[in-house]
């Protein structure tokens, strides 16, 4: 089983199926806030918040 089989979907308010990547990023977007300000307040590289964000944990480093 990979990453991808277990991850949670969802449904949005415009009627498309997003993983949690997808809400990770809508809300940072929301709030105005740039991929460099989230890393850092989540003591991350921009580079991992951006794979998160892509619901791609293969390519992260450790167990996600």
């Amino acid at each position: 089983m990979t990453a991808s089989d277990t991850t949670t979907r969802v449904v949005s308010e415009s009627g498309n199926d997003v993983g949690p990547g997808e809400r990770l990023r809508e809300a940072r977007e929301a709030a105005k806030l740039t991929v460099a300000e989230v890393a850092s307040r989540m003591r991350l590289k921009p580079g991992a918040l951006e794979q998160l964000e892509n619901d791609n944990y293969e390519r992260l480093h450790g167990s996600t």
